[in-house]
C-alpha cells in the first residue's frame, strides 16, 4: 500500500465543521480505492477527533492528454470535526 503524509497546506476546522478535500495523481490518473486520514499539525493544545464522514472518486472530462484518454479522475475526502473545539490538520492518504 502507498502513504503520502501531509498531503495539502494544514487547515483549521471549528467544532463540529465539515470540511471537504479533493485530490489527485498526476495526469488526473484513477489510483483505486483509498483510505483517507487526518494528520494533525503537532502544536500546543492542538487535540481532537476528525472522522473521514466519506471518500468518493470522481470523473470528469478532461481532453489534456489527447484524444486517447478524455477523462480525469479526482478524489474527494469528507472530514468531520468531532470536537468540542478547533483543530489544525490536514490529510494523509493510502492506496491499494
Amino acid at each position: 500500500m502507498g502513504l503520502a503524509l501531509s498531503v495539502g497546506g494544514y487547515t483549521t476546522s471549528s467544532p463540529h465543521q465539515t470540511l471537504y478535500w479533493t485530490f489527485w495523481w498526476p495526469r488526473n490518473t484513477y489510483q483505486g480505492p483509498v483510505a483517507v486520514n487526518a494528520n494533525f499539525q503537532g502544536a500546543e493544545d492542538n487535540y481532537g477527533t476528525v472522522t473521514t464522514v466519506d471518500t468518493q472518486v470522481n470523473a470528469f472530462y478532461d481532453d489534456s492528454e489527447g484524444y486517447y484518454w478524455p477523462m480525469g479522475i479526482n478524489y474527494t475526502a469528507v472530514m468531520r470535526n468531532d470536537s468540542n473545539s478547533p483543530v489544525i490538520y490536514n490529510i494523509s492518504v493510502g492506496w491499494f
